[in-house]
């Protein structure tokens, strides 16, 4: 159904063009990759602050995986490691995001080097205030004595993860990973 000039049938066919000038997707990543704050982006650390914004998501997903997966197959880690972690990470981050900040205010991230392991600290300002209760039934779920497994993002995180604490009043996230390297690229690297 078209209408022109008060007639309800076209006389012939009508078509819209859409011209895109430069590369949108392009120029939001340039942005994002602007805004986040990198603290020590070296061999050895990766450390940075995101501000709880609605561009959080975007910058995490689209500039920063990409940078944590690196690291850690740099370090000998499978794909499937990298993507553990990250997904482990991701969980942590949305948690920071919902119950750990308030919007405006940044949330740190360091990744580090442990011992052939990783570690990863997340500081939020905020207090989680059932963070303690939440990890506690998280760890309770994983186990499968009879019962089926719970879902959520601190059940994903302690499944994939070594451990997770929680400190400071939940203002402090601490996860563990085991060694990044597979058992054969630890030979290689002797």
């Amino acid at each position: 159904f078209s209408c022109r000039s008060g007639h309800h049938d076209a006389d012939d066919d009508q078509t819209v063009i859409v011209i895109q000038i430069g590369d949108p997707a392009e120029t939001k990543r340039r942005l994002a990759t602007e805004k986040l704050n990198k603290l020590d982006w070296t061999a050895d650390n990766i450390e940075f602050q995101i501000e709880n914004d609605s561009e959080a998501g975007y910058i995490c997903h689209y500039v920063v995986r990409g940078k944590i997966q690196n690291w850690v197959q740099n370090r000998g880690g499978s794909d499937t490691k990298a993507e553990r972690i990250w997904i482990v990470l991701w969980e942590a981050i949305q948690n920071a995001i919902k119950y750990g900040s308030k919007p405006g205010e940044g949330i740190r991230i360091r990744l580090f080097s442990d011992g052939g392991g990783v570690r990863v600290r997340i500081s939020q300002p905020q207090m989680w205030r059932d963070a303690q209760k939440v990890l506690r039934t998280s760890r309770e779920s994983t186990s499968l004595n009879g019962r089926r497994p719970g879902l959520g993002g601190m059940v994903t995180m302690t499944k994939l993860s070594k451990k997770v604490d929680v400190l400071d009043g939940g203002r402090t996230v601490i996860i563990e990973f085991d060694s990044i390297a597979s058992p054969e690229a630890q030979v290689r690297n002797a």
